[in-house]
């Protein structure tokens, strides 16, 4: 169910609001000046990290080239909160074994699981390598569902990006806007 209509100018208003309040604290009751340099300074950081996604994309020939891990379904090659380096791969250079990124039918969080078997209608089935079987989806992903191969793994970097997302949701729910959400596995909180 979508959530209330709000005007453009009174969003903008109340997301300025809540990005001063949040920024305006710089320790227990002491308040900093917030000045438009600030949000210059925010949204060229956002501008910059979209521009550097976009280069990655480009170099690393896929449309995701960073993803975070956000569940601990391939322990103990990755666990939730690291961050993956994705590599474009052709439909036949991808072998049993090798580590995909992948969106299937009605999930909105991109899947990461090792190639189990390839079908004869050249499809994929993946499992992860801390899950006991697989999911229905796993049995027949199609090569245009593969965001890429994993080529590197930064661990818990990807908190980052957890933490982020995180707190955007938090500022959505608080604005009044409704936000559908996956949440995180329990496990994925667990400290290693």
């Amino acid at each position: 169910m979508p959530g209330p209509s709000l005007k453009t100018a009174d969003s903008t208003t109340r997301i300025r609001a809540v990005v001063r309040r949040i920024l305006a604290r710089t320790g227990p009751g002491r308040k900093k000046k917030f000045t438009d340099s600030n949000i210059f300074y925010i949204v060229a950081g956002i501008i910059l990290a979209l521009l550097v996604n976009q280069g990655l994309a480009f170099a690393f020939q896929t449309p995701t080239p960073i993803v975070a891990v956000e569940s601990n379904s391939m322990v103990p090659v990755f666990r939730c909160g690291d961050i993956l380096i994705l590599t474009g791969a052709r439909q036949d250079d991808l072998r049993i074994g090798d580590i995909i990124v992948f969106v299937a039918p009605g999930q909105t969080i991109p899947i990461v699981h090792r190639i189990i078997t390839i079908n004869d209608d050249r499809t994929f089935q993946t499992k992860g390598d801390a899950v006991a079987g697989q999911h229905s989806f796993e049995l027949s992903i199609p090569y245009a569902a593969i965001n890429g191969r994993v080529v590197t793994i930064v661990p818990y970097l990807g908190w980052v990006k957890l933490g982020a997302t995180d707190l955007v949701t938090a500022i959505q729910r608080r604005l009044g806007f409704s936000v559908s959400e996956t949440p995180r596995p329990p496990e994925c909180y667990v400290v290693r």
